[in-house]
């Protein structure tokens, strides 16, 4: 009998120290991680965040994380006062880095839920990488330009498109073990961005889709669009 107590006792023992041991890796692979790279903590979310939860209500619901600085989202926030007196303007999803353009005054808001899509137009939505969507830093009521790379061409096809909905987002990079000369990976994430063109312009997007890339560009109201020719193999080495 007494064996049999002192054999558990041993093997509960064992598994301590394992427990013990296997944290302590972790802790050091994630050092490894960062070491020699220049790192900055950002918030992010920890759970699920739904479309016009105010920022004062985000205490709960965020966390931080600690990121090599080249996988930081631009306008990621690393603070909760840079959001003070917003609320969020589209869903945010578990993972996410916590970016300032996803958070607008309750005001514009409102004028956006309202505004219905203008007679004649519709909404379509695309699913891109972080990089083709200016690295997930787009948000509802931005204005866009969209870039098609069809058949060997490149062009921008499309200017002064209005987003409507964002829908995911850069998530935090995994700490994942790599030496000083090796960066830490970008986060790869998916962001499904919705616009509002017309039956044509819909049609363009759908196939430049299906049969090609399509790329976003940070295209203000008050840009002036120039009808640049489409750009080849040819030409680009020029």
């Amino acid at each position: 009998m007494k064996r049999r107590i002192f054999a558990a006792v041993a093997a509960l023992l064992m598994a301590a120290v394992g427990a013990v041991q296997l944290y302590s890796y972790v802790q050091r692979a994630d050092q490894r991680a960062t070491a020699g790279l220049e790192t900055s903590e950002v918030l992010v979310v920890e759970a699920p965040i739904a479309e016009g939860t105010p920022a004062d209500q985000l205490t709960e619901l965020l966390g931080t994380k600690t990121l090599p600085a080249m996988a930081v989202a631009p306008g990621a926030a690393t603070d909760l006062d840079q959001l003070t007196g917003l609320v969020a303007n589209t869903p945010l999803q578990p993972g996410e880095q916590v970016i300032t353009a996803r958070f607008s005054d309750p005001a514009a808001l409102d004028e956006g839920a309202t505004r219905p899509v203008p007679k004649g137009m519709q909404e379509v939505s695309l699913m891109l990488d972080s990089q083709r969507a200016l690295g997930g830093n787009v948000a509802p009521g931005d204005t866009v330009g969209a870039f098609f790379s069809v058949g060997g061409r490149t062009h921008q096809a499309l200017h002064d498109v209005r987003v409507s909905r964002v829908q995911g987002g850069l998530e935090a990079a995994p700490a994942e073990e790599s030496s000083d000369e090796t960066p830490a990976p970008l986060p790869e994430t998916g962001v499904m961005v919705t616009l509002v063109v017309s039956a044509a312009n819909a049609a363009k997007i759908v196939y430049a889709a299906e049969h090609g890339t399509i790329w976003l560009s940070n295209e203000p109201t008050d840009a002036v669009a120039i009808d640049t020719p489409a750009i080849t193999g040819t030409s680009v080495a020029r």
